[in-house]
């Protein structure tokens, strides 16, 4: 067996014993050997490297009912984090939570940045990524759309033209997972509801004083079209100004005809809409006389929800997850 064959097969049996070690939490080399497959004393090789380099420590004895007691063994979640940067356009407020492998918020905070200044943001980072030495990636859920790294769109139009993810990964040195504000929530939505196996499920987000944005979410993952300017409904022909108060039953007269016509051509089985303009009920009873004047062939089931800030979160948390979880591994 040749030395490179020997390495990556070390390597294949360190993840196998990290998953374990992540899905369980703690285990005993016996548990692990079990849960792997592998024999106790490879176990024990893999457990003692793992130790030296902080992935997992050494817990008490573990109860035994004869002979010598097995050492529990505990994963260190806090081996790696993250950084996830929030930014809520209707408050220009940036969310910031420092994560472990666990999806556990080690710090959450909430700073109110006017207009979202570049500047301000990178230097919030900076500090938290220097009270936290472990973050090795930074999470980023913006409101617009990016084309190499440029702000093409947007619903602050301050960011319009910022290279905002772009200056974050130079001048922080780590990588940086972005994704749109309404993809995110989505996504989030779509993670603690799954969807039946071929359904699809649409989000529209409309916020006070911003233009909307939609996401589209097909066979389990967000389809974003060209350059990602998929959802961009506040380019269809629509006599609205966004940026102005908007009297509750044109409101209402905007949304059943964008329902209406996102049922026309992507008939989706579900559609979840985020809004800040009238009261939900006002926004149900809407749709349903709208429904009535207007017959279609199939209709979505409508859901208003109230937990936008919470799905976008749980969004860009699962997403960067999954890279955090390989960039443990390296």
């Amino acid at each position: 067996m040749g030395k490179a064959h020997t390495q990556l097969l070390k390597e294949i049996n360190l993840d196998n014993v990290r998953r374990a070690m992540r899905q369980t939490g703690s285990a005993t080399k016996p548990q692990l050997a079990e849960a792997t497959g592998l024999s106790v004393v490879t176990i024990a090789s893999l457990v003692k490297e793992l130790i030296q380099i902080g992935e997992i420590y050494e817990g008490k004895a573990a109860h035994s009912t004869g002979g010598r007691r097995p050492v529990t063994y505990h994963y260190n979640y806090n081996v790696c984090m993250a950084l996830l940067v929030i930014l809520h356009v209707h408050k220009e407020e940036v969310l910031v939570s420092v994560i472990n492998l666990n999806g556990d918020a080690l710090k959450k905070q909430t700073h109110s940045v006017a207009n979202f200044d570049v500047d301000e943001i990178c230097a919030i980072v900076d500090e938290y990524g220097a009270a936290y030495p472990a973050i090795k990636m930074i999470g980023m859920g913006i409101p617009g759309q990016q084309v190499d790294g440029e702000m093409k769109v947007s619903s602050h139009e301050n960011l319009i033209g910022a290279r905002l993810t772009e200056t974050i990964q130079q001048r922080c040195a780590l990588p940086v997972w972005w994704e749109n504000d309404i993809n995110a929530a989505l996504s989030g939505y779509c993670t603690k509801y799954p969807p039946n196996e071929g359904e699809s499920v649409i989000g529209l987000f409309f916020p006070a004083h911003r233009p909307p944005g939609l996401g589209i979410y097909i066979d389990g993952k967000l389809f974003k079209g060209k350059n990602g300017m998929a959802g961009e409904i506040k380019f269809l022909p629509v006599d609205v100004d966004w940026y102005q108060p908007l009297e509750s039953r044109r409101f209402t007269e905007v949304v059943c005809y964008t329902l209406q016509l996102l049922n026309a051509v992507l008939a989706p089985d579900k559609i979840i809409i985020y809004q800040h303009r009238c009261t939900n009920e006002q926004l149900l009873a809407a749709w349903q006389a709208h429904e009535h004047d207007h017959p279609m062939p199939v209709s979505p089931k409508v859901i208003v929800s109230d937990g936008f800030g919470a799905d976008f979160l749980r969004g860009l948390k699962a997403m960067v997850l999954r890279g955090l979880e390989e960039k443990a591994y390296e």
